[in-house]
């Protein structure tokens, strides 16, 4: 074996080590000493470039500016520092999603170390490993993945910049429903379904109150979940809903005589600081889980309108089939028996059922409950009031006042503005609609006779 040339041009300041590897020897300018540092190489030219690296690593520490050190920082624990002030602004649920994304990001894209973050090429590769559609890869991986080094480059916080600023964010079709206000006699329908739905699955209660609740007051569907019974208010016949987050109005949560007792009788006996509304199992209601709920009652009552005089179960056998890609997989029903009256059911009138389910929410209540007040000929500044709506603040209905203290005659009188208006005439309009069911369903049931 030929002996290693010791003339050999070496990058200043570097020497052979006893393990025959280039070494780089400099003076610290902390310390003062002079360590030795190998390349770990015999390749000049590689060591070269290791050398050149370090000597401005060196330069930035003598000018007290960061180093790349900050580039080797474990993740996992930068993660949790992020959570916690991401817990000031976020709810326990919003948090916990939160959390659930980014450790499922770091882990399954093998992120170690702030330095992994670089790489943009290899985190495209690992990415598209996973063979999750477009929106999901956008939503639970790339964008907590850019929230995240976006708060660690924040006011230099630990990065000098954002090492996925350049990451180009992942494209999706977006559908957009619009939504809609519901007929009276849909919303009848869908009290039937729950109630039907309560019976076929055994349930002790069923959500009936709520979507009452949800139509009269027309509130943000969190702040319902998040109310007690100390924020109802019996003397004066509404829910307190708090004061809303910046510009987001929560609304007067004004109740008719008639939910307001429903409400009084289903909180006898429970504590201030309990919920106001439960459900079915007697539980805290989840926003997501209402959602649904209220999509399953909907569904269930829009398919008996489809199918009217089907027996009970049958329509409920066709229902799950057809509930199950709305409900995201959960609690996916048997396959139907071939030539079973469920499965025609789903094939007749599948299609006209999805088309009516769409753009079906829980938002849509408010939409309901302007558009039912408006035809009961109720004043603007009473649902804005009742709905959290922004000409329905103090200062725009002062001005208001000012101007109806004036004599006009083409103004309606100061009662306008009491948003128990809005709440007794939408309540009307749904108690109108379950009556001309009752009735309907009484003629059935003689004519069967």
């Amino acid at each position: 074996m030929a002996r290693r040339s010791r003339k050999q041009s070496l990058p200043p300041g570097c020497t052979w080590n006893r393990h025959g590897l280039i070494a780089w020897r400099y003076t610290d300018p902390q310390t003062g000493k002079r360590p030795v540092r190998s390349t770990g190489t015999k390749d000049p030219a590689i060591a070269g470039r290791i050398v050149a690296a370090w000597q401005e690593e060196l330069e930035r520490k003598r000018a007290g500016l960061p180093d790349y050190s900050a580039w080797q920082s474990d993740l996992l624990p930068l993660a949790e520092q992020w959570l916690e002030v991401l817990a000031q602004r976020l709810s326990p649920r919003w948090l916990q999603q939160r959390r659930s994304q980014i450790h499922r990001a770091l882990e399954q894209l093998e992120l170690r170390t702030t330095g992994d973050l670089l790489d943009i090429g290899k985190l495209n590769q690992r990415i598209q490993r996973l063979k999750l559609s477009d929106v999901s890869t956008r939503r639970l991986y790339q964008d907590p993945l850019r929230q995240f080094a976006k708060w660690l480059a924040e006011d230099s916080r630990l990065l000098e910049y954002d090492p996925l600023a350049n990451w180009r964010p992942i494209q999706y079709e977006r559908v957009r429903v619009p939504r809609r206000a519901f007929r009276p006699d849909e919303v009848a329908m869908a009290l039937w379904g729950e109630r039907a739905l309560a019976q076929l699955r055994d349930r002790p209660r069923d959500l009936s109150l709520l979507w009452r609740v949800l139509l009269v007051t027309g509130p943000r569907i969190l702040s319902l979940c998040e109310r007690d019974v100390r924020h109802y208010r019996p003397r004066q016949r509404r829910i307190d809903f708090g004061k809303g987050p910046k510009n987001k109005r929560r609304g007067a949560g004004a109740l008719d005589d008639t939910t307001a007792s429903e409400i009084e009788e289903s909180i006898e006996g429970r504590g201030r600081n309990e919920p106001l509304l439960l459900t079915v199992t007697g539980k805290r209601l989840s926003p997501d889980r209402v959602l649904d709920d209220w999509r399953g009652a909907f569904g269930m009552g829009v398919l008996a309108e489809l199918v009217p005089g089907t027996e009970l179960a049958t329509l409920y056998a066709a229902f799950r089939r057809l509930i199950a890609p709305i409900h995201h997989g959960r609690n996916r029903p048997p396959p139907l028996p071939k030539d079973s009256l469920a499965l025609e059911i789903v094939e007749d009138f599948g299609e006209d059922w999805s088309r009516r389910m769409l753009g079906i929410d829980v938002h849509c209540f408010k939409r309901t409950h302007r558009t039912w007040a408006r035809a009961r000929d109720v004043a603007s500044e009473a649902i804005d009031v009742q709905l959290g709506h922004a000409s329905g603040d103090a200062e725009t209905l002062s001005i208001i006042r000012s101007i109806r203290g004036t004599g006009a005659r083409h103004y309606t009188d100061m009662d306008a503005f009491d948003p128990r208006a809005t709440a007794i005439a939408v309540r009307a309009v749904l108690d109108r609609a379950e009556q001309d069911l009752a009735e309907a369903e009484a003629q059935d049931d003689a004519g069967v006779a």
